[in-house]
């Protein structure tokens, strides 16, 4: 069958902004979103994380900018990444303000320059280094091999 009605393909290949208001995801639907909704890059690290209890800095800054981006709140995110990372021996409550608050509140611009940071495009997601040992950053069709996208 033809293509006789481009009007009925959405073409539209711009950025979305963040959601507004009843738009908004909230923390308590974290989970859900991520199995049915977050494009790979996303699930990759969402997964990763609650595996693992932490991510490094690329997969942290991917991550929270899109956390941030679908309408988790400044207190919504630290509370999330909190919980996560506490959940490692190695990491107390006084450990992780002091170690990794400050770079949360700083994607939201809350610190040090003040500029509101944005979600990453894929093109800058697929442009980033390549992920090392335990990490997870990045494109999954540009850093997985055929194996691990089937």
């Amino acid at each position: 069958m033809a293509l006789s009605n481009h009007n009925a393909i959405d073409f539209n290949l711009f950025e979305p902004k963040a959601p507004t208001g009843e738009d908004k995801i909230r923390l308590s639907d974290l989970d859900y979103y991520s199995r049915k909704h977050m494009p790979p890059c996303m699930k990759t690290l969402y997964t990763a994380l609650k595996n693992q209890h932490h991510l490094k800095h690329y997969g942290r800054l991917q991550l929270g900018l899109f956390l941030k981006g679908v309408g988790l709140t400044l207190d919504e995110s630290l509370r999330f990444w909190k919980s996560e990372f506490t959940r490692k021996s190695d990491i107390d409550a006084d450990k992780f303000e002091k170690q990794y608050a400050y770079n949360i509140r700083h994607s939201y611009g809350q610190e040090g320059k003040r500029n509101d940071y944005k979600p990453w495009n894929c093109a800058k997601t697929i442009n980033l280094t390549q992920p090392g040992p335990g990490e997870y950053h990045g494109c999954p069709f540009k850093t997985f091999n055929d194996d691990t996208l089937v």
